[in-house]
């Protein structure tokens, strides 16, 4: 069963995303938050595996919030569920932790796909969001750490991490074992002097790797 945390300032809206998940049978939502305050105090009280987020929640632009739900819960998943167009906002999000962003008016069974998504791994992320990150990277004029000296499968690793698969997929694809996956991903972190997976993943972005297989959000 998948536990997820609703951080959103309506009551009604929360209900319905409530009742979408637990239709689902996979999916129960152990806490709802109508303020950054008590999503960040129920985060840490409830455990979630995910946390479906509105990023208006803590006001304008909730992107503190993102940060610190990074820092104080690192096992947890977050997908960004916003009334706001994937542009700057969205790429912002991603910067700060954020495990996929979506846009309110999705339907029902691309919340759900996305739910299971983001909680198996992965990333959730549309065309257009992959282009506004990529043109994020091209307005930026510092370049990502040099990928000199990894191997063709590290960079096969990084591609597919990239394009959103989670560890279990890639050793599928790659026709590895798990914990060979696993290993390469931790030499890659250490190369690269990257900490978390997250950051492996906006690495691949900055390389312009895998752009095109990110998925549409379900």
């Amino acid at each position: 069963m998948i536990r997820v945390l609703l951080g959103d300032g309506h009551p009604i809206f929360r209900q319905g995303v409530k009742s979408i998940l637990a239709a689902t049978g996979e999916v129960t939502v152990v806490g709802e938050a109508g303020s950054a305050a008590e999503v960040l105090r129920q985060a840490s009280v409830l455990a979630p595996d995910l946390v479906v987020l509105d990023p208006g929640v803590a006001g304008r632009v909730g992107l503190a919030t993102i940060g610190e739900l990074a820092r104080r819960r690192p096992r947890a998943r977050l997908l960004i569920l916003s009334a706001h167009p994937e542009d700057r906002l969205a790429v912002s999000c991603l910067e700060h932790g954020a495990d996929g962003y979506l846009v309110k008016d999705v339907a029902p069974q691309q919340l759900v796909a996305a739910v299971r998504q983001v909680h198996a791994g992965g990333k959730v992320l549309s065309p257009r969001l992959v282009e506004a990150l990529l043109r994020a990277r091209r307005a930026r004029p510092a370049a990502p750490a040099a990928a000199g000296g990894l191997s063709r499968r590290q960079l096969e690793v990084i591609r597919l991490l990239g394009a959103g698969l989670t560890i279990g997929q890639i050793a599928a694809r790659l026709e590895l074992s798990v914990s060979t996956v696993s290993t390469h991903r931790a030499r890659i972190l250490r190369r690269l002097q990257l900490s978390t997976t997250a950051a492996l993943v906006r690495y691949a972005i900055e390389l312009e790797l895998g752009a095109a297989a990110w998925a549409k959000g379900g």
